[in-house]
């Protein structure tokens, strides 16, 4: 069953998501990603654990 997620859940999520963004790019040398991109990256693994769910 899925659900909409709560605006807590998602900043939370988003934060996590940023932390792990943060890491790889220092390991990286890339530049950080912009919060847009994170939602996206964030409402991808949201609708793949929904279909994995079906």
């Amino acid at each position: 069953m899925s659900r909409e997620l709560s605006d807590f859940e998602r900043s939370k999520m988003i934060k996590y998501l940023s932390e792990e963004v943060e890491a790889y790019n220092v390991d990286n040398n890339f530049g950080s990603l912009p919060t847009p991109i994170l939602e996206s990256i964030y409402d991808y693994f949201i609708a793949t654990d929904v279909n994995n769910k079906k």
